[in-house]
């Protein structure tokens, strides 16, 4: 039987060379200025002020969920068709998770009217899973944080980052954070990685300090910031790969025209 591998990150001889500059330095750890260099990238992508980057998305979901004191009282909704570490990091606040239905078979994305229809008096956070490259529109987020206020949005990015509007605007505007993921499989890969995003300051970067602000030692060292930046070097090399896999499948296999959708298509068969 022929193994179809699962998303390996397109990597290049320039790859492993940047991770190589950080042992020819003989430091390895957290980078202060590569993580600038990093949040210079991010910005370009997703439409807040406050970057954070971790381990991982579900190190940033985690820390979004703290800092929002989600308890066992609350409900949170999200979409069916999920990353079973989404669903386990809410699990991890002993909330009721309570789930939504997508679009069709071939649009894993959820909607206004599945979502309102899960929201009750105890529902304290939506998840708003952007799946695939296929983004979800910001009028509905935007439609849920004007009619629920008391509610706290959150995008995860994770499995379409790189993805912008058809207008080429910025995800995040509506919502109060957005997650995304730098996992081996993911978009673009600094082999582990995280970001958590907010208009809110609520991290201590100095984990030395004794502020009434969330402080988790969570960072990256220096190799997998490096390798991040050389994948944002070359996003325009990748989109045209994933757009040529596309293609090729498409001729064997059912697909939706997602190449109308957006650039930044993802796993998508």
């Amino acid at each position: 039987m022929i193994n179809i591998p699962h998303s390996y990150p397109f990597m290049e001889s320039q790859d492993i060379n940047s991770i190589q500059s950080s042992f020819d330095q003989k430091f390895v750890g957290f980078n202060d200025f590569l993580d600038n260099k990093l949040k210079n990238n991010i910005k370009k992508y997703i439409n807040k002020e406050n970057i954070y980057f971790n381990t991982s998305g579900s190190v940033s979901l985690l820390l979004a969920l703290k800092n929002i004191g989600l308890n066992s009282n609350d409900e949170v909704v999200i979409s069916s068709i999920n990353c079973w570490s989404v669903y386990n990091t809410i699990d991890f606040f002993d909330p009721k998770i309570v789930l939504c239905d997508v679009r069709s078979t071939t649009d894993f994305r959820t909607s206004y009217e599945m979502i309102t229809q899960k929201i009750s008096s105890k529902t304290r956070v939506v998840v708003i899973t952007h799946m695939f490259g296929m983004l979800i529109e910001s009028s509905i987020v935007q439609k849920i944080k004007t009619n629920y206020q008391d509610i706290y949005i959150i995008e995860d990015y994770a499995s379409s980052f790189l993805s912008l509007y058809n207008n080429q605007t910025k995800i995040g505007k509506y919502s109060d954070y957005v997650i995304a993921s730098f996992a081996s499989t993911k978009s673009i890969t600094g082999g582990i990685g995280g970001v958590v995003c907010s208009n809110k300051d609520f991290l201590e970067v100095n984990n030395d300090m004794h502020t009434e602000k969330l402080t988790f030692n969570c960072n990256v060292s220096a190799l997998n910031q490096e390798l991040l930046l050389n994948q944002f070097s070359k996003v325009e090399k990748l989109f045209f790969i994933r757009e040529e896999l596309i293609k090729f499948y498409s001729k064997f296999f059912k697909t939706t025209n997602i190449l109308n959708i957006n650039r930044g298509l993802y796993r998508y068969i």
